[in-house]
């Protein structure tokens, strides 16, 4: 947050200085003060909105490994360009990193969903996805994963077939089975 509020300044002192050197310079100082503020003005709305909008490509950018599964669009009223154009303030994704599959079970998929918001900390949990079956189980306390790849106490959760999650899952298990040779 620090790092952006510099960000923000630094484009508010650009604009001043680029409008200095254009009126008085360019246009003999055509505008009059005024033009300076509102240039520190527009130089801190435009990075704003540059920040606010391309958060999720940065975040993403900065986590290797991570596919976009799903992202939220808002719209607020204090902000009515997000009227026009919805901006994202969570993501959901997953980790191709740490996905794994097993030889004797194909249709299973291990791997961390991500949760990115605006302003929070990282989470992440872990997760097996059934792509056969459209299913997802979350590894929480008293699941045990056996040697053979099945699950043990897990709690499946019905998925809709074409749940972002499941299928950014899905996709990168094929990935991931097609890298390492048929399974981790």
């Amino acid at each position: 947050m620090a790092i952006e509020f510099i960000g923000a300044f630094v484009a508010a002192i650009g604009m001043v200085g680029i409008m200095l050197f254009v009126n008085r310079v360019l246009l003999r100082g055509f505008f009059g003060r005024w033009i300076y503020p509102a240039a520190a003005g527009a130089g801190l709305l435009a990075f704003t909105l540059w920040a606010e909008y391309s958060w999720p490509a940065r975040a993403l950018a900065v986590q290797p490994g991570l596919r976009l599964a799903t992202a939220n669009e808002v719209s607020l009223v204090y902000r009515p360009w997000t009227l026009i154009w919805p901006q994202s303030t969570r993501i959901v994704a997953i980790s191709s990193v740490t996905t794994l599959t097993h030889p004797e079970q194909p249709d299973l998929v291990l791997t961390q969903v991500v949760l990115l918001s605006r302003w929070e900390a990282l989470r992440a949990f872990p997760m097996v996805f059934d792509c056969a079956r459209n299913a997802g189980a979350e590894l929480a306390p008293g699941v045990s994963l056996n040697a053979d790849g099945t699950l043990e106490g897990a709690g499946w959760s019905m998925l809709e077939a074409d749940d972002a999650v499941l299928r950014t899952a899905c996709a990168v298990r094929e990935e991931v089975t097609h890298e390492r040779g048929g399974g981790a």
